[in-house]
């Protein structure tokens, strides 16, 4: 995905966001880290960042966009590079604290070659601590993922790379409006 789809993205989903009253006044950003481990053995574990900007949809519904930026890091070629993931999110809360969720998005793949394919993100997230203030609430999120991404064509100096299924692990700030 070229840098106009991700940014188009963006702005998409802020106008969409900002275009009802009721999604306008529940908005969050969120900031972290996230630890990606495929399932593939040649690959190391590897950390990256992320930002999720997120509205609530319902008391315990919310849509969002997520951006991850991620090292690749691959053992056997020592090839290096990185996996840029863009995607939609949906998020529904399950108890108090604990959420399960989908994000449909993109992955762009380089190593000595770039691929992006479709992703897909199957994730379960709770709030470690939170709190509320008058307009502004604060919180320290964690989440856990399986992701499924087919990578046919990536070349790791001369070894394929059919894909990038794995474990994501995301712990992230979260300051909502």
């Amino acid at each position: 995905m070229n840098c106009i789809g991700k940014y188009s993205l963006l702005i998409a989903a802020i106008l969409v966001g900002l275009s009802s009253p009721v999604l306008a006044e529940n908005i969050s950003f969120g900031f972290g880290t996230s630890f990606f481990k495929p399932s593939d053995g040649a690959f190391n574990t590897t950390n990256g960042i992320s930002f999720v900007l997120k509205w609530a949809i319902d008391k315990d519904i919310s849509f969002g966009i997520i951006n991850e930026g991620t090292v690749l890091d691959h053992v056997a070629t020592g090839t290096v590079g990185t996996l840029q993931v863009t995607g939609i999110t949906l998020t529904k809360g399950v108890i108090k604290n604990v959420a399960l969720g989908i994000t449909l998005g993109a992955g762009v793949a380089e190593l000595t070659n770039i691929v992006t394919s479709p992703l897909v993100d199957i994730f379960g997230t709770t709030t470690l601590l939170s709190r509320k203030g008058e307009k502004v609430t604060g919180a320290l999120n964690a989440t856990i993922a399986a992701r499924y991404m087919n990578t046919n064509g990536l070349d790791a100096g001369g070894t394929a790379v059919n894909n990038l299924n794995g474990v994501n692990v995301r712990i992230e700030v979260t300051i909502g409006f």
